[in-house]
């Protein structure tokens, strides 16, 4: 009760300055909050997605491809294929993996990917296995292009700018 008498005498200037530093302090908690908003915004704004894609058409662009589809650029931190992990996919790896599949590997052409590449955002048509451009290949080259989609797991995990970690996107089985 002495409280409220205490309150109830104090002149108009006294709660000015109350409700001043009442609708500062609100007007803090909402700048916060739209600041936090803007930091996700932020993030989503330039957040990669890559995505593999396959063509399988009958024609020297049968493969598998990578795109970025997100709007900003995509760091890759590691790939595996088949549960192995390759820093750096060179022609010797690939032929050891066409090898290990059953594959032939003059049938294909294979293009680089290696940790720490980065991928801009919009990268389309990034080939990653295709059938080889040789006129001469012979006819079952085009069906080893089908049978790739049993008999590689790529897996590929990769950051944004921000280094926000993903892989989800990328676990395919061509």
């Amino acid at each position: 009760m002495y409280f409220w008498n205490y309150l109830k005498g104090k002149p108009s200037t006294f709660w000015f300055s109350l409700l001043s530093l009442v609708v500062s302090a609100l007007t803090l908690i909402y700048l916060i909050k739209q600041v936090d908003l803007s930091r996700e915004h932020n993030r989503n704004s330039v957040k990669p997605y890559l995505n593999f894609y396959a063509i399988a058409v009958g024609n020297n662009k049968d493969g598998l491809y990578l795109s970025n589809e997100g709007l900003g650029p995509a760091l890759i931190t590691e790939i595996s294929i088949n549960g192995k992990r390759y820093p750096d996919l060179r022609s010797s790896d690939w032929q050891k993996i066409t090898k290990e599949t059953g594959l032939t590997y003059s049938c294909f052409a294979f293009g680089a990917l290696k940790e720490k590449m980065a991928i801009r955002a919009g990268a389309d048509d990034v080939p990653l296995i295709v059938l080889s451009k040789s006129t001469d290949l012979p006819p079952t080259c085009y069906l080893e292009s089908l049978a790739l989609q049993e008999k590689i797991i790529l897996k590929v995990k990769y950051t944004s700018m921000y280094k926000e970690s993903e892989e989800t996107a990328l676990l395919f089985k061509f």
